[in-house]
């Protein structure tokens, strides 16, 4: 892949919508994320990245979910609420012990770059939670 191309993968990844990330190829995200071993980016790049790819949780729409939900066997449904809960715990456990990291980072754009983290982290959880309650109605 010639340079170009190369940095041609990367922006379709970065300037695709969250909806239709979809429709970018595998190709183009293994590229985009090999991108990211670079050793020249630095904390400053990485927040500025998260700061153009938000999104929120609140602008997510379960009502798919809920209904390929109850086709799922009971069996498998309580496989499947077992492992999101272990990841639900791991995002809220992520978004507390990030802050003494953040406290002792020694850089201010460190610091930075792991508050965005924090709030990732947080916004996991709270999609962690919506999903419980509006697909498995806990």
């Amino acid at each position: 892949m010639t340079d170009v191309e190369t940095l041609e993968a990367i922006r379709r990844v970065e300037e695709t919508p969250l909806r239709e990330l979809v429709n970018v190829t595998v190709e183009d995200v293994t590229v985009q994320m090999d991108s990211l071993l670079d050793p020249e980016l630095d904390s400053s790049s990485f927040y500025h990245r998260w700061e153009t790819q938000q999104w929120a949780v609140s602008d997510l729409d379960f009502g798919t979910d809920k209904v390929q939900w109850s086709n799922i066997p009971p069996p498998v449904q309580k496989t499947l609420r077992t492992t999101m809960i272990l990841f639900f715990v791991g995002e809220q456990i992520v978004t507390d012990t990030l802050a003494p990291v953040l406290h002792a980072a020694p850089l201010e754009d460190e610091r930075i770059f792991l508050a965005t983290q924090i709030a990732d982290e947080a916004r996991h959880a709270v999609f962690f939670q919506r999903f419980f309650a509006e697909v498995m109605d806990h």
